[in-house]
């Protein structure tokens, strides 16, 4: 069994120029308007809770930022552009559960009106790991030529020490803390695109780059990963085992439901299913590779009661107590989704029923 699941919370508001997303005892990423609405502040809250872990490298210093994470830095037209030095960047907060938590910024990177605009969108979950869906664009009429273009953009403190790994052929990387307080904090990044080549601006940082980019009028540059800031204390083998799961999923078993495009979606870090009518659902996950805490997405869900049980019959959560010890879901009436995140680390000998599931519309 995996670890207790804790949900989601959220402070804070567009209006109070911050918003900080906050698992209690495991993690706490911070929002903030004065850095482009992107995450200023990381803390593991498992390890040394008054530390921000977040890049705040100074200018003095060969590459500054002051966020953990960029979607995109550009140059264009012979500037640097990013995202926590734009001026009128905008937050949505599209979703907000204990399940889940999304987050969407739109930031021009042209700071003379509308021009170059970069969209970055959080899917959080209470696991500590988040989808990424990045979007460059141009809204000029005419066709733009980026310079270079650097995506997936991951910086630590660079005060403290840390371990930094480039995993299976330089498609993932991680940072782990080398020293202070245990259980040390580690953040694993995964490119889920093809192509883009490792790199990094200083020994705390990782990014790919894509090289010059053609933007062509209102056609999105997209580029997608997953981001994970929790658990801490993983080791570098299991850090490169959470890497596999993301970048080689394996959705099965599906009956009740179409899966959305090829069953996973990475912006989202979740399966994807389309329920064909309410009643039964079955869904599960492969035995290829160890399944770390997967989560599922079900739309077109129409009943308000719900049970999701494994298929070797133990009950997991249900409407009237959607949080458990092996999972967290969450039913959105208005967008008819149901957001089921198990809890389970999920191995290979696991058993067919002990990797499946079974959402029924009864309890």
């Amino acid at each position: 069994m995996g670890p207790t699941v804790t949900p989601l919370e959220v402070t804070g508001s567009p209006a109070s120029g911050q918003i900080k997303v906050v698992v209690p005892k495991m993690f706490e990423l911070d929002f903030v308007k004065d850095y482009g609405w992107q995450i200023h502040r990381w803390f593991d809250l498992d390890s040394a809770a008054s530390i921000d872990l977040a890049s705040k490298l100074p200018a003095s210093l060969y590459q500054e930022t002051n966020i953990l994470f960029h979607c995109f830095q550009i140059s264009f037209m012979g500037d640097w552009r990013a995202a926590d030095y734009v001026v009128g960047a905008t937050i949505e907060l599209l979703e907000k559960s204990p399940a889940r938590v999304v987050i969407r910024t739109l930031a021009d990177y042209e700071p003379q009106g509308s021009g170059i605009e970069v969209s970055s969108r959080y899917a959080i979950y209470p696991t500590g790991r988040i989808g990424l869906n990045c979007i460059l664009r141009n809204k000029h009429a005419q066709p733009q030529y980026v310079d270079a273009a650097e995506y997936l953009y991951t910086a630590v403190r660079h005060t403290l020490t840390w371990a930094v790994s480039d995993l299976l052929g330089q498609k993932a990387t991680s940072f782990t803390r080398s020293s202070g307080p245990m259980p040390r904090p580690s953040l694993l990044v995964v490119n889920t695109n093809i192509g883009g080549t490792l790199a990094f601006d200083s020994s705390t940082s990782r990014y790919w780059d894509a090289g010059g980019v053609q933007l062509d009028p209102n056609v999105d540059y997209v580029r997608s990963g997953v981001l994970a800031v929790a658990p801490s204390g993983q080791m570098l083998e299991k850090l490169q085992a959470r890497a596999d799961d993301v970048l080689q999923p394996q959705l099965i078993g599906v009956s009740g439901a179409s899966q959305v495009d090829d069953g996973y979606l990475e912006h989202e870090a979740a399966y994807v299913l389309e329920a064909t009518a309410n009643g039964t659902v079955k869904f599960g996950v492969g035995n290829a590779h160890t399944r770390h805490t997967p989560a599922f997405v079900i739309r077109s869900w129409t009943s308000e009661k719900w049970k999701i049980s494994s298929d070797d019959g133990k009950p997991i959560v249900d409407s009237n107590n959607p949080t458990g010890k092996k999972g967290i879901a969450h039913y959105n009436a208005s967008t008819k989704e149901l957001v089921f995140v198990s809890v389970d680390i999920i191995t290979p000998q696991a058993s067919a029923e002990a990797r499946s599931f079974t959402l029924t519309d009864s309890l």
